[in-house]
């Protein structure tokens, strides 16, 4: 088949290169008589059926007329802006270091000539990294049927800045939702009944609403704590006073008030807390029945005692059942789908002169000659 770029430049002319057709492919059947063009027509335009017969009438015109043809048109979604757009996204995606801008793309019918303006600062680590391949090689991939020349190109870059931040929402996980402990078979001793899950023992600093925690009861204790008649607040170190069930007790012809107090400490399966609930009438002999390992959960509030260390004022009490076996929850931070740029500062280093050194010519260590940091 004849070279059929002269009929590309005719069809071209009488459309006031408005489409911008290039050849794709002619190929002849010989044995039919028969001849398929495919011709690229740019993006961005619609080509009408106007065009397309005076297009049609204009190959029949110049082509040889020994064969049958059949015009195939193909939309060329590339352009000089997309390919702009495609380096600057894989440059976003993969090559965040280097300050570069995309300087001219250039279209040859089926080739592009590129030039990338690379920063001074990077065009060292741009070449040892063979970013003019990377980048040709990537259009290629995208595009297959098209060639590309990319050159890089040594100048200062500046990058303006967008004061909108455009950032994807990141839904960074809670740990605290996976670190939890399903207990069951629950029977109350004091208060009300309620229900899991608990939270690791571990967890508990910072918690300011009541919380619920199981484990093991170690360490039971009944003491007397007395109680100051002139002070209108709680001891945060013991449990609600129960004004009703009071043991007044005579001393050295004084009468004090003391109440009673039952203690114990709850280890879990992440950490071992100190309890402490009211003890009366009510719920004395309950809690008299408790014994060491036996399991529980705990409801209560957070306060500090008089050792500033973290313990339980006990609301409600309950027998637990705990799962067989236990497998610590640890929630790993995730890692963001962005990078965020920090600009360096030059150091700036103050040093105070003395008279016997002024004006003297300060060494710097050979390591640190002709390098730049980036801290």
């Amino acid at each position: 088949m004849e070279n059929l770029e002269p009929l590309i430049v005719e069809i071209n002319n009488i459309t006031n290169n408005e489409y911008k057709f290039t050849l794709k492919s002619a190929t002849l059947f010989e044995d039919a008589d028969f001849c398929v063009i495919e011709i690229f027509y740019r993006d961005g335009v619609i080509l009408s059926k106007t065009i397309k017969e005076k297009v049609e009438s204009k190959i029949l015109e110049l082509a040889p007329k020994s064969f049958r043809y059949e015009i195939k048109y193909i939309k060329k979604f590339i352009s000089e802006e997309q390919i702009k757009s495609d380096i600057e996204d894989l440059m976003k995606k993969n090559h965040t270091s280097i300050a570069f801008e995309v300087s001219q793309v250039q279209s040859n019918d089926m080739s592009f000539d590129i030039i990338v303006k690379v920063d001074t600062l990077a065009i060292k680590h741009a070449k040892k990294k063979q970013l003019s391949e990377i980048i040709k090689k990537y259009l290629e991939d995208l595009y297959e049927d098209y060639t590309f020349n990319c050159e890089l190109l040594e100048e200062r870059v500046f990058i303006e800045e967008s004061n909108e931040k455009v950032i994807e929402a990141v839904e960074e996980e809670d740990p605290y939702e996976k670190r939890i402990i399903n207990f069951a078979d629950t029977a109350a001793i004091v208060g009300d009944i309620f229900e899991g899950p608990a939270i690791y023992i571990a967890d508990i600093a910072g918690k300011t609403d009541e919380i619920i925690v199981c484990g093991k009861v170690k360490n039971i204790k009944f003491i007397q704590v007395e109680k100051k008649q002139n002070s209108t607040e709680n001891d945060e170190n013991t449990a609600e006073n129960d004004n009703n069930e009071e043991k007044v007790v005579q001393k050295d012809e004084e009468i004090k008030s003391f109440r009673t107090l039952f203690k114990f400490n709850l280890d879990g399966f992440t950490g071992s807390i100190g309890c402490s609930i009211n003890c009366n009438a009510s719920n004395k002999s309950k809690l008299e029945q408790l014994k060491d390992n036996d399991v529980v959960a705990v409801k209560g509030k957070i306060f500090k005692n008089n050792f500033n260390a973290l313990a339980l004022k006990v609301s409600s009490l309950e027998y637990c059942k705990l799962p067989d076996t236990f497998e610590e929850y640890i929630a790993y931070k995730i890692e963001k789908p962005y990078y965020e740029f920090v600009k360096p500062e030059p150091i700036v280093v103050y040093h105070q002169d003395d008279l016997l050194s002024f004006a003297e010519e300060k060494t710097v260590p050979k390591y640190l000659q002709d390098k730049t940091f980036v801290c």
